[in-house]
């Protein structure tokens, strides 16, 4: 059940992040750079969870089952 909701908040914080940037780029009428980094520090803090909980550990062990 922690992993669910790890992942879930992990992919959350991602989404949010792209979303925010998204916006900034598209909708907004005068970009802020505030809210540039905020988007980038939501996008590698989800992105770096989701890397180091999920997508390595899921592509070590089929590493290890190809050896």
């Amino acid at each position: 059940m922690r992993a669910v909701i790890c992942f879930l908040i992990a992919c959350a914080l991602l989404i949010g992040g792209i979303y925010l940037l998204l916006m900034q780029i598209f909708v907004s009428s005068m970009i802020w750079g505030k809210a540039l980094m905020l988007a980038a520090i939501l996008i590698a803090a989800g992105g770096a969870w989701l890397w180091g909980d999920f997508i390595s550990p899921a592509l070590r062990g089929r590493q290890d089952l190809d050896a």
